[in-house]
Order: structure tokens, then C-alpha cells, then sequence
């Protein structure tokens, strides 16, 4: 009998941004009206009135959803079935036209006070229960909004930042180097080169680097890390060659103990099409004598140093080869290691959601930011209802409203339409209680306990229970 979207209940306009709301249960993405008629149209096959009925009303909230050109034959098609087949289409429409007025009334409220994101929130709210409901009153509203003085936000440069690559201090090279806006290069000939900086200094860390890769092909060129001198270093190269199935990449270790021996201490092959062209980039991560090394995208793999390489950085290219292409680098980051895998946190309780949006209401109070306060507090109002127990959903109620009573005007009149809002919301499910519609019972309950949580929750434990059964 439960339709597939029967679960996309819809979300007041008022809350359907918070992101607070992903600490509830997460809701499925809302489907278009279009959609969630064709599932009427199944449900009146299978002649499953009160799953047709619940639907239908879901239908109607989602219309602002819609394509403007297509919004009023959706209305028309939605009214159309509701006069077929809901037993009490007389009642409802009353009350979803009842519903918007106040609503628009409401918004007149804030538009006085100049509060415009209530306002219009408030008109939004209100195009959902009656399209067409709020023109008059958001014309006015746009007026008003277009007279407020603009504020100039002056416009800043975007801060130049220097590469890391030419910020190496006590420096030393050997080989033709040439400065690049983002980096360096150095041709790939038999002479080849490499560049050794004193500073900056890294422990354990992740290095990164991008290598230009010549159209030639290029034997050796990579990144030097964890260095103490020149004949004390460790190298992450890439050997590739034009025309070859693929390529390595090699760690490899300079020691000074014989004589500044080159030792091979781990080496990966990968296929040539891992290598991307022009740009590839190299990955080193640190983890005292752990090496990780690879490619971005590709396997890494792991190496033990024979000491822990902390130290300097630089870069390196050669070739046994007799071309004289350039190889190329630039973007090189020194970044924190990722944290080791940490259990997520503990999914905050109905309570501490709706205790954030007071908390950051009392924040905004402060700073005499009373809209943005309001809004916070109509956040938490809204999801009063996930909380189950009756003398704590109604402490923190009092709470939300004696904070909303001290720095908002409107807040009396506006409660009071909430008030009436869910008072006849609840009627109207009553009596689709009353026929044996609890389904249609329950969304209508949904949305009055978004208008208050306590005048509709009996009635909306009652349709939850009859739906269980």
C-alpha cells in the first residue's frame, strides 16, 4: 500500500536548507510534482485512495517546484483529482487557502520591519499551500527591497602567491636551471642537473611534485627529499622512454659511504598511459622510516629507508640518452599527512540539533543581528517535533519562545497564525483519520507540527501508529 515516494515528505520552505537537518535521518532528494502525480495515477490503478490522496498533497507542496510553463497544468490536473476522488476536497481547499493568507499576512509583518529574508521566506511558504497567493504582496516586497541602500563591498586583488619552488633558501646547483613562472627546468641531457635547497627542512609529510615529462621520452628525472647534503639523499625519479610498453618509478638512496654511491631501495613499473602527458605528478609520504611513493591516481607502493630521511628538499633530472628536450616542475607542496582513520562522531540527538540553532541565536541576540536570531529560532521551532519526550520537547519550546518574544515585534502575531495554521491543519487530519486515511492523515500532520509542535502531535502519534499497523 506504501508508494515509493510516499517517503519524500516535503520540508517547509522555512528549513529545507538548514544543514543542520543531516544530523536527523537524511531524506531522499524531493521528486518533481510531475513525478509524484504519475505515482498518483498508480495508486488510483491499484485503488489505493488514501496512498493516492497522500501523495497528491505532496504533489501540491512540490508545485513551486515546477517549470513556470508547466506549473499551471499541474495545478489544474492536481485540483482536478483532488475534487474526484477526495472525500474532503471542500475542506481542504479551504484550509490550504486559509493557511497561505496567513502566511502572507505574516510576511507583510516583516516587510514593515524591513526583515526581507523572513519576508520572502514567508511568501515562499506561502506559494506552496496557494500558487499565486503571494504577487501582491512580494511586489510590494521587491519595491521595498529595491529602496534599501546598496552597500559597496570594495574589491581587493587576489593576493599573489609565490610558488614554493622559488622560495628554496641556500640553494645549490649544478646544471643549466631556468626559473619558470611556477617552478624551474633544465634540459635532459647528458649533462643533466640538480637542484638542492637547505630550506625549506621537512620531517614526516606528504611532497608533491609536478614533472614535465619531454616529447622525447626522458630516462631520469624526480624529487629529492629527506636530504642532509649533497651525497646524503633519497630520490623519487620517473623512467620512461618514448616508445617503451611503460615506465618505472625508483626510489633511490645518494650515500656518501662509498664514495657517494647511488643504491636502488624500491621500484614500482606501471603502463605508459599512466603517465599523464604533459603533467604527472609525483607523491611522497614520510612516515619515519616508511616510504610511500607513487603517482597521483596510480598504485603507490612501500619502501623501508635505511634511516629516517628528514631534511632538505631539491629536484634532479639526467639521461642517458642523447636528446636535449627540457624537463619541467613546478607545484611542489610539503602537506601534514592525512590522519590516521579516526571512528566518525556520534550523531548529535534531536536535542542538540535544536539546541545549536538556540545557541546561535543567542550569538546573533548578542551582536544585535535580531532577523538572522529569528530565523535561527524558527529553525529550531521546526524540528521541535523530532523530540520525543513531552516535558522536554515543551521545555525547550518555552525556551525558543521567550528568546523570539524579546527582540521581535512581529513575534506575537506571528505565533498566533502559526498557532491557528496547525490548529486547522489538524482538524483537516482528523478528519482524514476519521474516514480511514491515515496516510494522507499523516503528511497533513507533518506540516502542522512544522507550525507548532505540540497542537498537532497526538493527532500525528495517532496517524504514525495507525500507519504501523
Amino acid at each position: 500500500m506504501l508508494l515509493p515516494l510516499i517517503a519524500c515528505l516535503a520540508v517547509s520552505t522555512l528549513i529545507q536548507d538548514d544543514p543542520n537537518l543531516d544530523a536527523l535521518d537524511a531524506e531522499p532528494a524531493q521528486p518533481s510534482p510531475a513525478e509524484l502525480l504519475d505515482e498518483v495515477d498508480i495508486a488510483l490503478a491499484a485503488e489505493d485512495v488514501d496512498g493516492a490522496l497522500a501523495v497528491l498533497w505532496l504533489a501540491r507542496m512540490a508545485l513551486p517546484l515546477a517549470e513556470p510553463a508547466q506549473r499551471q497544468e499541474l495545478a489544474t490536473r492536481i485540483d482536478a483529482l483532488t475534487t474526484a476522488h477526495d472525500p474532503h476536497a471542500e475542506m481542504l481547499l479551504k484550509e490550504l487557502d486559509g493557511t497561505a493568507t496567513r502566511l502572507n499576512t505574516t510576511a507583510k509583518l516583516y516587510q514593515k520591519a524591513a526583515w526581507f529574508d523572513t519576508c520572502f521566506e514567508l511568501l515562499d511558504a506561502a506559494e506552496r499551500f496557494q500558487p499565486g497567493s503571494s504577487s501582491k504582496v512580494r511586489d510590494a516586497a521587491d519595491k521595498d527591497f529595491a529602496k534599501r541602500p546598496k552597500v559597496e563591498v570594495p574589491t581587493q586583488a587576489p593576493p599573489k602567491i609565490t610558488p614554493l619552488l622559488h622560495t628554496f633558501v641556500d640553494v645549490n646547483t649544478f646544471g643549466d636551471w631556468r626559473k619558470t613562472e611556477s617552478g624551474w627546468e633544465c634540459p635532459a641531457d647528458d649533462q643533466g642537473g640538480i637542484m638542492h635547497a637547505g630550506k625549506p627542512q621537512h620531517a614526516d609529510c606528504r611532497l608533491t611534485v609536478d614533472v614535465r615529462v619531454g616529447s622525447d621520452g626522458v630516462s631520469q628525472a624526480g624529487l629529492v627529499f629527506g636530504s642532509r647534503s649533497w651525497q646524503d639523499a633519497f630520490i623519487l625519479i620517473v623512467n620512461a622512454t618514448t616508445g617503451q610498453a611503460g615506465f618505472d618509478l625508483e626510489l633511490l638512496q645518494i650515500t656518501a659511504e662509498t664514495d657517494s654511491e647511488v643504491k636502488a631501495i624500491g621500484i614500482q613499473g606501471y603502463p605508459m598511459d599512466k603517465l599523464v602527458r604533459p603533467w604527472t605528478t609525483l607523491v611522497v609520504e614520510v612516515r619515519g622510516k616508511q616510504l610511500r611513493a607513487g603517482i597521483q591516481g596510480g598504485d603507490f607502493f612501500e619502501v623501508e629507508a635505511p634511516h629516517v630521511p628528514h631534511g632538505g628538499v631539491g629536484l634532479f633530472v639526467t639521461s642517458t640518452s642523447t636528446f636535449t628536450d627540457t624537463v619541467g616542475f613546478r607545484n611542489m607542496t610539503i602537506s601534514e599527512l592525512d590522519a590516521e582513520a579516526e571512528p566518525p562522531p556520534a550523531k548529535p540527538t534531536p536535542q542538540e540539533v535544536v539546541q545549536s540553532h538556540i545557541d546561535a541565536a543567542d550569538v546573533l541576540i548578542q551582536a544585535k543581528s535580531l532577523e538572522a536570531a529569528t530565523r535561527e529560532l524558527l529553525l529550531a521551532r521546526e524540528l521541535l517535533f523530532t523530540i520525543e519526550s513531552s516535558a522536554t520537547r515543551t521545555s525547550y519550546h518555552m525556551a525558543v519562545d521567550s528568546r523570539w518574544r524579546s527582540h521581535d515585534k512581529s513575534q506575537k502575531k506571528h505565533a498566533s497564525n502559526r498557532r491557528k495554521t496547525a490548529v486547522r491543519l489538524t482538524i483537516l487530519a482528523r478528519a482524514y483519520l476519521d474516514s480511514g486515511l491515515p496516510f494522507t492523515a499523516k503528511v497533513v500532520l507533518d506540516e502542522a507540527l512544522r507550525f507548532d509542535p505540540e497542537v498537532p502531535y497526538e493527532a500525528w502519534i495517532q496517524a504514525r501508529d495507525k500507519n504501523n499497523e
